[in-house]
């Protein structure tokens, strides 16, 4: 897995400690597939009255399906069996996604060969 972790959780210690062990889970969930997959980690304002001014949101993509995303709140984020529970429904979007995709492309092949 390719993990990018921005200069701006790299300037903060405590967020970029807790930031590296949520990316190592991540790394463990992923499956032998996971090599073919990035995870971006960023600092992202939320826009909204009485939201946390700041989230890391982390954006898992693949070359086959896209991507999907969370974020966490810094507190979140010291929340480790949350954390892990995040990231595995983040992994298992990513999949979901991977899959509807495979189908699609299965169904139109089945239709190509019905049409020949």
């Amino acid at each position: 897995m390719d993990i990018h972790i921005s200069e701006r959780i790299r300037e903060d210690p405590r967020l970029f400690t807790v930031v590296d062990r949520a990316s190592k889970l991540l790394a463990v969930e992923a499956p032998p597939s996971g090599q073919f997959v990035k995870a971006d980690w960023d600092v992202v304002a939320p826009g909204g009255q009485g939201r946390p001014s700041e989230f890391v949101e982390v954006k898992v993509s693949d070359r086959w399906s896209g991507d999907a995303a969370t974020r966490f709140t810094a507190d979140d984020l010291m929340d480790q069996p949350l954390v892990e529970a995040r990231l595995i429904r983040l992994w298992g979007d990513l999949l979901q996604d991977r899959s509807h995709k495979q189908l699609e492309e299965l169904r139109a092949t089945a239709a190509a060969s019905e049409g020949d």
